[in-house]
């Protein structure tokens, strides 16, 4: 079959398919009860639309509340216009024949616009892409993006005329408003002050908009309509001010993260010489032999550190081993063992003979040994001293790197923070938001 030619068969409603691109989201029971009885009595007077699709089935275009009513009373068949037609051309039947039929709810029509131009949820919901006064005294709906305008025109065309694609605008801004107040446009909620309270999608953020959309309704539905777009013009205006004050908050706050990065690079710069293996004034130029070799077996000498977080845990793995190496303690212990052992010997010489077993013994050479002993016993205490001056200093700079770190990440929050809220009230987009971080550059 050619597209566009059609024939009229009888087809067996298990081979009928309902569409996904329906116009008409909800069916009217009364009407379809209405329906119904029509049938019973009168039988089907008109033909169910329909395109075949794989696997000898067929999928319903036009019609879809005869086929539901046929199948409700309990038929096998429908008798149904078998026509050929590619996507685009079964979506433009469907709307124009439901609309023709009985006319949609303003909802539906834009849901059906909505689909047809690809559109996404965030061109609804967005105050970056606005030029026009959002607290206009006139009762429009604000426009779209501009970038939609050549869509719109052409899915205007398409539907022959009976459409503008300023009408397509007019109704697309009504699916920003809550799930709950959509179900109630035209039957409760007035076309035109749904209109109104749509425009309060300029606020950007979804939530945020739908809770102001639902608080002005409660509190300001019963008005007339210049009342109500009054009400929804002061809400705008504050929420303008709102991000305005972010905006102002936000070049603060990046004044000072500029200044707390600055610090935080200057002491991770600090960090990095201080744990240098090749710095003639770092930690490891000061260090005990001793310690250093101990450390060794523990702590990657030749750490390269990028980050400061980074540097703040290496220099805590520095503290800790330094604080748990005994290595110097327990040499001088075991020297003032001997040490011991010495001034006894010395204790219980007579004229150069021990007093309990008469052994010779040379007393200045003894002399000579405790002396050096003693100084050995000095010498490994003042590493001992050298050992902690290190690992308190060490501990300063880790100090000085933290208090900078906590510094900077505080600020930091507040920055992220003020981007969100612009990002989520639309005055910045993901992207933009991006290029700011990246302009402050900074130590993380």
């Amino acid at each position: 079959m050619n597209p566009g030619v059609s024939k009229i068969l009888e087809i067996e409603l298990s081979k009928l398919q309902a569409n996904a691109y329906n116009p008409r989201t909800t069916m009217d029971k009364k009407g379809l009860a209405s329906l119904e009885k029509s049938l019973e009595r009168d039988g089907q007077l008109q033909t169910i639309l329909v395109r075949p699709i794989d696997g000898n089935k067929y999928e319903v275009v036009a019609g879809m509340r005869r086929f539901l009513s046929l199948k409700s009373l309990g038929e096998k068949k429908a008798m149904c216009t078998v026509m050929e037609m590619d996507d685009q051309t079964a979506m433009q039947r469907a709307f124009k024949e439901n609309a023709e039929r009985e006319p949609l709810s303003p909802v539906d029509e834009a849901a059906w616009f909505f689909k047809m131009l690809g559109l996404k949820e965030e061109q609804l919901f967005t105050s970056k892409q606005y030029g026009t006064d959002t607290t206009s005294k006139s009762f429009e709906v604000v426009p779209l993006p501009t970038e939609t305008n050549p869509q719109l025109k052409a899915l205007a065309s398409t539907l022959d005329g009976s459409i503008t694609s300023h009408f397509i605008e007019d109704r697309l801004p009504l699916l920003a408003l809550p799930d709950s107040m959509q179900r109630q446009v035209d039957d409760g909620i007035p076309v035109e002050k749904a209109k109104v309270l749509a425009r309060l999608r300029l606020i950007g953020d979804k939530k945020d908009a739908q809770e102001q959309m639902l608080a002005i309704w409660k509190n300001w539905g019963t008005k007339d309509l210049e009342s109500l777009n009054e009400q929804v013009n002061i809400t705008l205006e504050n929420a303008k001010k709102k991000s305005e004050q972010v905006e102002k908050e936000l070049k603060t706050i990046e004044d000072n993260l500029r200044r707390r990065i600055k610090n935080l690079n200057e002491e991770f710069a600090k960090v990095v010489e201080w744990v240098n293996p090749k710095s003639a004034k770092g930690l490891w130029s000061q260090i005990p032999q001793e310690v250093r070799d101990a450390l060794a077996e523990k702590v990657e000498l030749d750490t390269t550190l990028d980050k400061p977080d980074d540097a703040f845990e290496f220099l805590d793995e520095v503290i800790t081993s330094i604080t748990r190496d005994n290595t110097l303690d327990e040499r001088v212990r075991d020297i003032r063992e001997q040490a011991e052992t010495l001034f006894l010997g010395q204790k219980h010489l007579r004229h150069d003979e021990c007093a309990y077993c008469g052994t010779k013994v040379d007393s200045n050479r003894l002399k000579e040994r405790i002396r050096a002993t003693q100084e050995e016993i000095h010498g490994v205490e003042e590493s001992i001293k050298k050992k902690k001056s290190l690992r308190d200093r060490t501990e300063e700079v880790q100090r000085e790197l933290g208090d900078a770190l906590r510094e900077f990440n505080t600020v930091n929050s507040k920055f992220e923070a003020a981007l969100k809220v612009l990002v989520d009230s639309k005055k910045l987009t993901k992207a933009e938001a991006d290029e700011r971080r990246k302009q402050m550059g900074g130590g993380q």
